[in-house]
């Protein structure tokens, strides 16, 4: 069921060993796995997962639910994700399944980037690599890779012992965002040289403890994510799991009389301390360490919801899918709207296509004469409605060397999602340094540029997809591209834009009740009118 902000994506989270990791793992493995993932995405009222191929159920777990995660909401109609689905039938089929390399959790990761432009949660998707780090994990190894085939997880030939060198390659690379600890001396080491440390002092006999554990973990992992961190550890903060049972010398020294005990450290000072399983408690509790240590821009302030509901991963197009589909469909566009164009012309990219990506009898594409203005007249007189087998064409012929040096053209949103997520993993972990990676001069001259454009736009869509670009690149932005903004007018156009939709709106509202092209046309709108306030905050 949708709403304003769009459709609910949800990921399904089972565990296919019922429970048998959490109690088993750490004697077979030596540490603790607290369970076999098998996950499943929600949305449109339908559960989509990997299996023998791509599979589609009612909600309603099949196994026993474990937990769900609520990955947001999409603004992508259902009509293009079922689209997108099928053309994902022919690379996600049974034959591709690999338990480590391929596996379900590995689609629902694909499918929650195109629906919301999130990764599942990464102690998901490291699960293989983390069973295959263990010794039972690598000596399970020539089974799995008998049974699915060679995995890219595995070790280079030659490498099956330890040896000194990989060991230094081990301890000088980067360090997980949670670590099990039962020595006094390396808990104490590393409070008094980490930034910020957060503690879970657990019993593998408390019930409570294994209910909160796993959150602990997953929100460690997720800050620890955010930005690049202090002391070379890949993140902003380390969670420590200690198994008070296994570390005594530990419990008796921080006087740990019950679990789960929680503590925070800030500069190797003890910031905070609780008792109990609240996540809620445990989330405010990581928020607040972070927010003392690491200070956020003032922009952090800022509501954005509307520039918020945004993907927040460039436009990607990579999958090759079925020719022939993808005609069929775009003739039966063609016919439907009335539009002229040259028959020829549309059979000859559709054999050259053919051959390159379907038959794969051609090394190169070679297109016939006249296909830049079929693509043309296609992508301007055919509704929008119909014209998602255009652009499925589109997105297959710029993979191609001389038809994207044809279709260079701005690229401003993608550019700007990058020089965003790049602005807030820098700003999170040390706001008082501009991040090497945002080119300021650059980034100015983008700004300028979309200002200028947005004059002179009309059209709804292009107008969101400005904005959006705009408040991204505006977003956590140094003072010089915010002062920027300012003095070339930009706040004077942004004006003009919303007003311009505000007018309309009461009357959309009336006709969009019984109407649905105008209830597009509504949202639209207000989509315009919140955008512009929120990019006017950030200037």
């Amino acid at each position: 069921m949708s709403d304003s902000n769009g459709s609910p994506v949800k990921l399904y989270v089972y565990d296919l060993s019922q429970g048998m990791a959490r109690m088993l793992s750490v004697q077979l493995t030596g540490r603790q796995i607290d369970g076999i993932w098998h996950t499943s995405v929600v949305v449109y009222g339908k559960e989509y997962y990997f299996g023998q191929g791509i599979l589609v159920a009612s909600p309603g777990p099949y196994r026993v639910l474990w937990f769900w995660f609520d990955m947001g909401h999409t603004q992508i109609p259902q009509d293009v994700f079922l689209e997108y689905i099928d053309t994902l039938r022919g690379v996600w089929t049974a034959d591709k399944y690999h338990l480590l390399d391929n596996n379900c959790n590995s689609f629902s990761n694909e499918v929650c980037n195109f629906l919301v432009g999130k990764n599942i949660p990464p102690h998901i998707t490291s699960l293989p690599a983390e069973f295959l780090e263990t010794p039972f994990g690598r000596s399970m190894l020539p089974m799995l890779e008998n049974m699915f085939g060679p995995s890219a997880l595995a070790r280079p030939a030659g490498t099956s012992e330890p040896s000194a060198s990989v060991l230094a390659s081990t301890a000088a690379a980067p360090r997980k965002a949670v670590r099990a600890i039962v020595n006094l001396a390396e808990l104490d080491n590393l409070i008094a040289n980490e930034r910020c440390v957060a503690v879970d002092f657990t019993s593998a006999t408390c019930g409570p403890c294994r209910v909160i554990s796993p959150e602990f973990e997953r929100l460690v992992e997720e800050r620890a994510a955010a930005g690049g961190g202090v002391s070379g550890t890949g993140g902003k903060i380390v969670g420590v799991k200690v198994e008070i049972g296994m570390a005594r010398e530990i419990a008796a020294k921080y006087q740990i009389s019950a679990t789960p005990t929680f503590m925070f450290f800030l500069d190797g000072k003890q910031f905070h301390e609780f008792k109990g399983a609240n996540t809620q408690e445990l989330k405010n509790s990581l928020d607040l360490l972070l927010y003392t240590a690491y200070p956020p821009h003032p922009h952090s302030t800022i509501s954005t919801r509307t520039l918020d509901s945004f993907p927040r991963s460039p436009i990607l197009y990579t999958q090759t899918t079925q020719i022939t589909g993808i005609f069929g469909k775009l003739t039966t566009s063609i016919e439907q709207s009335g539009i002229k164009v040259n028959i020829d012309v549309l059979r000859n990219v559709q054999s050259a296509m053919g051959e390159k990506y379907e038959a794969k009898t051609a090394s190169s594409l070679r297109m016939p004469a006249g296909w830049q203005e079929l693509i043309k007249q296609m992508l301007t007189s055919l509704p929008l409605e119909s014209l998602f087998p255009v652009v499925d064409v589109v997105r297959l012929l710029v993979l191609e060397e001389p038809v994207r040096e044809y279709y260079v053209k701005d690229g401003a949103f993608n550019i700007a999602v990058v020089e965003r997520n790049n602005r807030e993993n820098n700003s999170a972990s040390n706001p008082a340094q501009e991040d090497e990676g945002i080119h300021e001069e650059w980034v100015s001259e983008m700004v300028a540029a979309l200002g200028r454009a947005l004059e002179d736009e009309e059209e709804d869509e292009i107008v969101l997809r400005l904005l959006a670009s705009l408040g991204y690149l505006l977003r956590l932005a140094p003072g010089a591209i915010v002062q920027l903004a300012a003095v070339t007018g930009l706040d004077s156009t942004l004006d003009t834009k919303r007003s311009s939709r505000e007018q309309a709106l009461p009357d959309l509202r009336k006709e969009s009740k019984t109407n649905e092209k105008v209830h597009k046309e509504l949202d639209r709108k207000e989509k315009i009118v919140g955008l512009a306030k929120e990019v006017k905050e950030l200037t």
